[in-house]
């Protein structure tokens, strides 16, 4: 019953991440189901920190057409303005790329920096 990532902010303060191995999918969003496992994260977490954020990631493949990170709330009854929910990318290349490891090194570096974007200091993954 654990997510994928815990970022300890400290002061009983977390925030909270599942990854997928799926595609995201552009024309329905985020599936129910994924959106109910985070909720249910989120909701057994909450009796024991106070979930500053939570988020979902998703890989792209790095040649399609790049899909912005998102911001959104998830409705949560213990939170009355609800907790910052994101989708989070990360770009995967291709295998047939001659620097896979070099350009995958690049992506964790963007990637690194999506979460400096939400003012996520000191994520480490």
């Amino acid at each position: 019953l654990y997510p994928d990532i815990i970022i300890d902010r400290g002061e009983k303060c977390i925030e909270v991440y599942d990854v997928k191995y799926k595609f995201f999918n552009t024309r329905y969003g985020i599936k129910r189901e994924d959106l109910f496992q985070l909720h249910t994260y989120v909701s057994y977490l909450s009796n024991y920190y106070t979930i500053l954020r939570c988020g979902i990631i998703y890989p792209q493949e790095d040649n399609d057409k790049k899909i912005e990170n998102t911001n959104n709330i998830l409705r949560h009854p213990k939170y009355e303005n609800g907790i910052p929910l994101n989708v989070i990318f990360l770009n995967i290349p291709s295998d047939d790329e001659n620097n896979y490891k070099g350009k995958m090194d690049e992506s964790k570096d963007v990637f690194l920096k999506s979460f400096e974007s939400y003012n996520f200091s000191n994520a480490k993954v």
